[in-house]
């Protein structure tokens, strides 16, 4: 299911969360109960899940949960920051059978160098916070130098 909107992504941490204390609770995966846990905290969505959660999705449908943008918290739960933006992630996501790192990123060093040149070309999103910023550097380097010619008087 192709996540656009905030409040879809605020559904997914619920679910996820719910799922995880499903786990915790013995009521589902009670064999492989830790890597399970592991893998939803990592924000990894199991292929057993996707049902599950698409009609989750489709019965909250813009119904509890807000479209105001995400908070920090928000974005670094579950890996919610790379579900909106997988563009960042270079290569696939594989499952392991690692307690420690059970979600793993496979790729090839052409992945990597394609990723970087995507972002290298891409558009700066906000060129007047860019010439603000430029702006206030080039006042403070004023600054400085009328500073430093007082001081040589």
């Amino acid at each position: 299911m192709k996540l656009t909107e905030n409040w879809q992504y605020r559904a997914r941490i619920h679910f996820l969360q719910k799922e995880a204390i499903k786990c915790f609770k013995g009521e589902k995966h009670s064999n492989e109960d830790a890597n399970f846990r592991k893998q939803i905290h990592n924000g990894y969505m199991p292929d057993e899940c996707a049902e599950a959660f698409e009609s989750f999705v489709n019965k909250h449908k813009n119904s509890i949960f807000s479209n105001e943008p995400l908070s920090f918290q928000e974005l670094a739960s579950y890996s919610t920051y790379f579900a909106m933006h997988p563009e960042k992630v270079l290569g696939k996501e594989v499952v392991t059978s690692s307690l420690h790192f059970p979600i793993q990123i496979n790729g090839s060093k052409d992945d990597v160098i394609n990723g970087i040149d995507l972002i290298s070309k891409a558009k700066p999103t906000n060129d007047k916070a860019k010439r603000i910023r430029i702006a206030k550097a080039k006042v403070k380097v004023l600054k400085l130098k009328l500073k430093l010619a007082k001081a040589k008087k």
